[in-house]
């Protein structure tokens, strides 16, 4: 769920609001009478209202999949800016809202009604995979590194289990949230140990050095 993925990225619980609730569930039904993902939709289309307009514009659109197995798609974002996830762990996100079909989830995300002291997140980064205990399952192709600092020409180094490995550092996109590093390691996902360490240590243009330790661990959901 989007608080449980929130609480182990190191960011506050937020809630979902009737209001928006409602909006997005107009959306989504819009979405899929028109077989279509649209952030403007025409007046057009079948089911238009103002109301499933406005939450197409500040929300995040996945198709083939409902609620719940939207979120795990959000977060598995493989743009190379991640925008999606970084609106589902933005720290300054509070009142967020869903509604979905069987085909179409629409999730309310693009909120900044919170008061978060930015202060705490320049030190504190957000970061997916986090730091700690993790599911293999979860190391996605792309990791995020969120902090409010400057993240131009920042550098990247990953060790898996003591070894180095080759990481490519996305350029970094300003905007979706918080500032955001993305970066791939290369890791064979099909032979990784039961339990696998990788120390993570971004540098700032500044020469600051943040590092953190991802614990992956090997988890059969289906047992």
């Amino acid at each position: 769920s989007i608080t449980d993925f929130r609480r182990n990225a190191g960011v506050h619980e937020v809630f979902c609001d009737e209001a928006p609730n409602e909006y997005c569930q107009k959306a989504a039904l819009m979405m899929d009478k028109n077989n279509a993902l649209e952030h403007d939709p025409p007046a057009t289309w079948r089911c238009w209202s103002n109301e499933a307009v406005y939450a197409a514009k500040h929300s995040l659109l996945i198709k083939d999949a409902n609620t719940t197995m939207a979120v795990t798609y959000i977060m598995d974002d493989q743009n190379h800016s991640a925008g999606n996830r970084r609106w589902m762990l933005y720290p300054n996100g509070k009142v967020y809202g869903h509604g979905s079909t069987d085909n179409v989830a629409v999730i309310w995300a693009l909120d900044d009604s919170g008061s978060t002291d930015t202060t705490q997140y320049m030190d504190s980064p957000v970061c997916w995979p986090p730091k700690g205990d993790v599911p293999q399952l979860m190391l996605f192709k792309n990791w995020t590194f969120s902090i409010y600092r400057d993240l131009t020409g920042a550098k990247v180094a990953v060790k898996q289990d003591g070894k180095a490995l080759e990481v490519n550092v996305e350029k970094f996109v300003r905007g979706y949230g918080a500032p955001t590093l993305v970066f791939q390691p290369k890791i064979n996902k099909t032979s990784l140990p039961e339990r696998s360490d990788f120390e993570v240590t971004v540098t700032l243009s500044n020469g600051r050095n943040y590092n953190y330790t991802v614990r992956s661990f090997y988890y059969n959901p289906a047992k």
